[in-house]
């Protein structure tokens, strides 16, 4: 696999990542309910992600593509204002996954990779 289509894999996995890991318990031991609702589609700042989710309580289910056409599956959670996601491609085994904080039609955050990378990103809903 060429370096480009790498790169576009571990962005998306990391936008999934940065959502995955975001939920944190109450003192109680309970988890925030879902005070954002992530439905839409999502245009990520890693290499021409993008991907549409649908928010069901506080579970996120869906579908992407990166800059080079693949597509992956996305799951996932919000407790709060936190995406916490994962994008799989089935045809190769590469994987993403994010933590996000949602604010409107933004999210920002981290991801890390199959590949080791991780890094910030930024997404938009459009």
């Amino acid at each position: 696999m060429n370096w480009f289509k790498r790169m576009v894999v571990v962005a998306v996995c990391c936008g999934v990542t940065v959502c995955l890991t975001g939920c944190e318990g109450d003192d109680d031991g309970s988890v925030d309910a879902a005070s954002v609702d992530v439905t839409g589609t999502w245009h990520l700042s890693v290499s021409g992600v993008v991907f549409t989710i649908t928010q069901s309580g506080s579970s996120v289910s869906g579908s992407g593509y990166d800059g080079n056409g693949d597509t992956f599956t996305v799951s996932g959670s919000v407790s709060g204002n936190v995406f916490t996601g994962r994008g799989d491609y089935a045809q190769n085994g590469m994987w993403a996954e994010w933590t996000v904080t949602v604010s409107g039609n933004t999210m920002t955050g981290s991801y890390t990779s199959w590949y080791g990378d991780s890094g910030t990103m930024t997404g938009t809903r459009q």
